[in-house]
């Protein structure tokens, strides 16, 4: 293990959040010692998933809860490709499509919000 810990240190050492990627790497390895495992025989992607976790909090969690998305960034890691314009748009109305919320929501959140004046103006002419 104290191998391990010496590639997760080494891997650590210019991330901004070393502590929550640390957490992140003790929860996994409890949680999903298989992807661990897997992380461990390839170091490139052990660095993007510690880069994510300390970089977003969020997205750590969503990985940890969907274990299948470790799968999902491997495969992307082999296949660096420029995107084309299509592929970008797709992907962007995913995202939208995931992360919005409804429309009554957004209309109650602007309501109770305290919003100047001026840029209550402005957001409803968008």
């Amino acid at each position: 293990m104290q191998s391990v810990d010496a590639k997760v240190d080494f891997l650590l050492r210019d991330l901004p959040d070393q502590t929550g990627a640390r957490l992140f790497i003790e929860r996994l390895v409890n949680d999903s010692p298989r992807v661990y495992q897997t992380l461990l025989k390839q170091t490139p992607l052990l660095a993007d998933v510690l880069a994510i976790a300390a970089w977003s909090p969020l997205l750590a969690t969503t990985l940890e809860q969907n274990s299948e998305y470790f799968h999902w960034l491997s495969r992307e890691r082999l296949d660096p490709r420029v995107r084309t314009s299509d592929e970008l748009k797709e992907s962007l109305a995913r995202f939208a499509l995931t992360n919005s919320e409804p429309v009554g929501a957004v209309s109650t959140t602007r309501a109770s919000a305290n919003v100047s004046p001026r840029y209550s103006a402005f957001s409803h002419a968008c």
